[in-house]
């Protein structure tokens, strides 16, 4: 309905009043629009808002990720992404709530924007062909080969595409993931999974084939994300062997500079609670639990009983309702009634 975001926004949107679907119910991450600043220029010239425009050019990364995260709460009461972007990018950066100067022909504008992200996936799916075609296996074999040596101490399992590495409170993990070949990263830390099935579930037994206590991943590494900036695509649509030898390269770079020092520094419980807790989007809790539960766990490993308080306060405040509420409500009694019972304390 004509104005039903402004009765939204105005009265404190709750991110689960229109999402009805499960997958949104268990989410517990900030959810987003993933909207580049290239992209919401476009949106914004569309709907006649020239000025914000090119403001939007200069826009920090803190403001980006608002834009991004209030573009979503529009879009799901039913907005169409440009007009979400729009009206998020007037509520962020002139702290007012109003439709954009003009509509778009929306039909035309879609169309324009499937044509152009279908020449933008072309573009990149053709810098990584040439050469003697691959097949999947020989892509993922060459990568396989190429990470190996920048990988010391893991050990390669090709049936899985995965790299494992223990350490003295856990097991570290390189994913590759075919098709578009990707990767995923993260690290199970003993100690805090056992703090976890202390505290929430007795019968709890990680898989030993994922990360389970933080991982993350480089889809939404690029340029000009609002989740994690890198100079480049971490997306690699290999097809030929210039193409295998280029991406070989280009992950080479990734792993030395990303991967290797984010696995390094989550071996530490501290470090893990840091980032699920105050920079979410860099790191999750893997399977179905939340993350908060994470945090609790490692809240109770290190001893400290004043941030179990803190922390759901502060979920409290991130979730802004049920049902990720509830389940917050009911983990905080379980830690709480099961604190001086557990098994693990770094303490």
């Amino acid at each position: 309905m004509p104005g039903q975001e402004d009765s939204i926004r105005s009265e404190g949107f709750n991110l689960f009043c229109c999402t009805p679907t499960n997958r949104q119910r268990t989410l517990a991450v900030p959810l987003t629009l993933d909207i580049s600043k290239s992209q919401l220029v476009r949106y914004l010239l569309d709907h006649g808002e020239v000025t914000l425009s090119a403001r939007a050019f200069a826009l920090s990364k803190a403001d980006h990720e608002r834009i991004c995260e209030a573009a979503f709460q529009y879009y799901l009461c039913g907005l169409p992404d440009a007009k979400a972007g729009c009206r998020a990018a007037i509520e962020i950066m002139e702290g007012t709530s109003r439709n954009p100067r003009k509509g778009a022909p929306w039909a035309v504008a879609q169309e324009n924007e499937r044509i152009r992200m279908e020449a933008e996936m072309r573009a990149h799916a053709a810098r990584y062909a040439g050469g003697r075609p691959l097949s999947k296996r020989e892509v993922m074999d060459g990568m396989g080969e190429a990470l190996k040596p920048l990988l010391p101490g893991f050990r390669y399992y090709r049936s899985r595409f995965q790299f494992r590495r223990p350490h003295a409170n856990g097991t570290s993990y390189v994913d590759m993931k075919p098709g578009a070949v990707r990767l995923e990263f993260g690290v199970q830390q003993r100690q805090v999974e056992q703090a976890r099935a202390d505290l929430f579930d007795a019968t709890w037994q990680p898989s030993k084939f994922s990360p389970e206590t933080i991982f993350t991943g480089s889809t939404s590494m690029r340029p000009d994300s609002p989740s994690w900036s890198y100079r480049g695509e971490v997306l690699w649509p290999i097809s030929g062997s210039y193409g295998l030898e280029r991406a070989s390269t280009e992950a080479a770079s990734f792993v030395n500079e990303i991967v290797v020092p984010y696995l390094q520094v989550h071996e530490e419980p501290a470090a893990i609670r840091e980032t699920i807790l105050h920079d979410p989007r860099r790191g999750h809790t893997s399977g179905f639990w939340s993350d908060h539960t994470t945090v609790f766990a490692i809240d109770n490993l290190l001893g400290q009983r004043g941030w179990l308080d803190e922390d759901l306060e502060h979920y409290r405040h991130y979730y802004k309702g049920p049902p990720a509420s509830k389940e917050l409500e009911r983990h905080y009694k379980m830690a709480k009634k099961n604190w001086g019972t557990t098994s693990s304390s770094m303490t």
